[in-house]
């Protein structure tokens, strides 16, 4: 289900970029089933606090990125 969701936000995107379709309300949509087939596979696999803790870190590693990148 988690992949058959990403594939449906996959084409809504590409909708909208390829072919310029104002098809916002569909991508909204399609959002939120992934995030809710995202939390539902984080709960399957027991993997909540692993995800969490690999976000946060790699959202420090892009704002030291985005830091050096404005020091520039």
């Amino acid at each position: 289900m988690v992949v058959e969701e990403m594939a449906e936000l996959t084409k809504e995107i590409l909708k909208n970029i390829s072919r310029g379709k104002d098809n916002i309300s569909a991508i909204v949509e399609e959002t939120a089933d992934v995030e809710i087939m995202l939390e539902q596979l984080k709960e399957n696999y027991k993997i909540a606090d692993a995800v969490a803790e690999y976000k946060a870190n790699k959202i420090k590693l892009i704002e030291q990125r985005l830091n050096d990148w404005d020091n520039k």
